[in-house]
């Protein structure tokens, strides 16, 4: 049953005024120092993020994982190239496509021709995109 502040007495009421105070008080001190610790886990929070951003820049993390990025996906499109444009050009000169499965002895030749064809056009695409974005002007020299 609730009570009704009209229904007390004058000393309930002073006693429960100031029993609500106190609970208030108690309450807002909790409260400040939860706040103090999240204060401090945020500053903490933010000494760490300072100290990735010094590594990442420091040890070129961001370059490199980049590079890792661009490279992966830069070895699909040489692969698509090499694949759709570059091998049925071969074929015309090797009809049948059979020469993938040429084997000398115990040995599959046309499976390394194959890779040391892909792995020569993937090379020289790298080469020709670094050489271009990363001119000697951008790359500092130790």
């Amino acid at each position: 049953m609730p009570l009704h502040f009209a229904t007390i007495s004058m000393p309930e009421r002073v006693s429960l005024k100031f029993a609500s105070c106190s609970r208030m008080a108690s309450n807002a001190a909790r409260r400040a120092e939860w706040r103090r610790q999240r204060r401090g886990n945020f500053q903490a929070l933010g000494v760490a993020v300072g100290e990735f951003r010094v590594f990442l820049k420091e040890y070129g993390v961001v370059g490199l994982a980049l590079g890792v990025i661009i490279g992966g996906k830069a070895g699909e499109l040489v692969t698509a190239i090499v694949e759709g444009l570059l091998m049925p050009v071969i074929g015309l000169f090797l009809p049948g496509g059979e020469w993938q499965e040429w084997v000398v002895g115990e040995f599959k030749v046309g499976i390394v021709l194959a890779a040391l064809i892909n792995f020569i056009v993937v090379a020289y695409f790298v080469f020709f995109v670094s050489k271009r974005l990363l001119r000697e002007s951008s790359v500092v020299k130790k």
